[in-house]
């Protein structure tokens, strides 16, 4: 085999190569996002179920978080999400017991 062919071919093996390896990295990714779109989705329908039970109104949680009612809709409904300052003041204001676990470690507690 010639040395142009082997390169051509040497090629075609590497760029299939990649393409595997971007399939696959895209299959890890989705179920990434997946998981935490799972996680998040859980998480604020607790909350607002938590804040149903005690008679919480959103304006009364949004006053108390200084925010807007249409924000924590916002957050209950999916559409947006607190950022974790807003979400650890959400869960403390509220009565809610976070604990966060990072993957291969000890989990860290967060306790409101």
């Amino acid at each position: 085999m010639n040395i142009k062919k082997q390169a051509i071919e040497s090629g075609k093996a590497i760029d299939m190569l990649q393409k595997k390896l971007e399939h696959e990295q895209g299959k890890e990714e989705f179920v990434k996002n997946y998981h935490e779109a799972e996680l998040n989705r859980k998480l604020m329908q607790s909350l607002s179920q938590t804040r149903k039970e005690q008679n919480i109104t959103q304006s009364q949680l949004a006053k108390a978080l200084r925010t807007t009612q249409k924000q924590i809709s916002k957050y209950e409904t999916l559409e947006q999400s607190p950022s974790i300052t807003k979400l650890m003041a959400l869960c403390n204001e509220i009565d809610i017991e976070i604990i966060l676990r990072k993957r291969d470690s000890d989990k860290i507690i967060f306790h409101t």
